[in-house]
C-alpha cells in the first residue's frame, strides 16, 4: 500500500506564502498570467501593474528577476502555460538572496527550467 499526499492549495511559511499552481484548477488550461493574479495577496491594476500585500513588487522566475513589468509581464505571463507553473512565492518580507530593493518578492517557480531571453 503506497500513501500519497498532494501539497495543500496554499502554504503560510514563516518568510513568505506560497501558492501551489499545480494542485489548483487554474493548472489545466489557464495562463500563468491568471495564476499569478490568482495568488493570494496579489492585485494587478487595470494597466497591469503588479503589487503584493499593498507593496510595489520584483518578479522573479526561478530565483532569477524577470526584467518585465506591466503589459510586456501581462504578455510574457499570457503566453506561458499555467501547467508549466509549480509554485508561485509571495515574499513580503524578502530574504537577502532577493535584490528586492524595499519592495515585496513574487518568485515563480517552473515545473521545468525555459530558456528566458528576456531576463
Amino acid at each position: 500500500m503506497t500513501v500519497t499526499r498532494k501539497k495543500t492549495l496554499i502554504e503560510r511559511k514563516i518568510d513568505r506564502v506560497s501558492f501551489n499552481v499545480e494542485n489548483s484548477i487554474i493548472a489545466s488550461g489557464g495562463s500563468a498570467w491568471e495564476a499569478l493574479t490568482k495568488a493570494p495577496g496579489v492585485q494587478v491594476s487595470s494597466n497591469n501593474a503588479v503589487s503584493a500585500n499593498r507593496k510595489n513588487v520584483r518578479i522573479y522566475m526561478d530565483g532569477k528577476p524577470l526584467q518585465l513589468s506591466g503589459d510586456d509581464l501581462a504578455a510574457y505571463l499570457q503566453g506561458m502555460p499555467s501547467d508549466q507553473v509549480a509554485q508561485i512565492e509571495i515574499f513580503s518580507n524578502p530574504p537577502a538572496r532577493f535584490d528586492a530593493e524595499g519592495a515585496s518578492v513574487i518568485n515563480i517557480i517552473t515545473k521545468k527550467q525555459r530558456s528566458r531571453d528576456l531576463m
